[in-house]
Parts: structure tokens; C-alpha cells; sequence
């Protein structure tokens, strides 16, 4: 019997297979995120501030102007964002679905900035003021 077209290509699929596998023991999930951040209660540890937060505040602290300023060029050319998130895609289309003249975007805007803010409030501020810096 010969092979089919796709057969000769079988050995590539299997490498990337076990690519992914070894990679999606590495991949910090958002469960395991919640269980270690359980676990660390259990232990007695403070699990109010997550981890992403106390490292860009120290980010935030040794400002880098140069990467600051490609990053603001770079967003005011390709301002779109992709979330993959089935849960506020449902919300947000239920919404949509019941509210007339609803927009998604712009609901996602609000909601992000808000949350950015309240996140990483020194460099929200520094990049609002650079924005705006830049717009005069």
C-alpha cells in the first residue's frame, strides 16, 4: 500500500504533538494560578495582590522611556486587542443581544482601562500623560 499525500508529513504532526505536550506542563493556567494562590492561603501567605502586579510596579519604578515610547507608538498604530475569553464573549453577546445600539468595544475599552488603572496606576498615569504629550 502507498502512502497518501498527508502520510509523508506524519512525522512532522508528531513532533509538534509532543512539542505541545511538554509545553502544556510549563503553561501556567488560570486554575492552577487559583490553586496555588489557595494553597498559599492555606499556608498563611498573603494571596491579596497578584504577582503580575507587584512585578510591574517595580517596573514601573526604573521606567524605561525608550521602550515606554515604542510601546505608545506601537498601540496608537495597532490599537485592537484579541482576548480569548468564551465567558465575557457570552456576557458581552447577551448584552449586545438585548441592549439596542450596544457596542461591545466599547464596553471592553471602559472595562479594561478601569481595571488597568486600578492595576498598575503609576504607569496608567505616565502613559496617559505621554499620550497626551504627544497629541499636542
Amino acid at each position: 500500500m502507498t502512502p497518501g499525500p498527508g502520510d509523508r508529513f506524519d512525522h512532522l504532526l508528531k513532533g509538534m504533538k509532543s512539542r505541545v505536550n511538554s509545553l502544556d506542563s510549563i503553561v501556567e493556567t488560570e486554575e492552577s494560578r487559583i490553586n496555588i494562590q489557595e494553597s498559599k492561603g492555606q499556608l498563611g501567605e498573603s494571596t491579596n495582590v497578584d504577582p503580575r502586579v507587584e512585578s510591574l510596579d517595580s517596573i514601573v519604578k526604573s521606567l524605561d522611556s525608550t521602550a515606554l515610547e515604542e510601546a505608545i507608538k506601537e498601540a496608537c498604530k495597532k490599537p485592537k486587542l484579541g482576548v480569548y475569553s468564551p465567558l465575557a464573549a457570552a456576557m458581552l453577546r447577551y448584552k449586545a443581544i438585548t441592549t439596542p445600539r450596544y457596542s461591545m468595544g466599547s464596553e471592553l475599552r471602559i472595562v479594561i482601562e478601569q481595571a488597568l488603572k486600578e492595576a498598575y496606576p503609576q504607569l496608567y498615569d505616565e502613559v496617559q500623560k505621554r499620550m497626551k504629550e504627544g497629541q499636542s
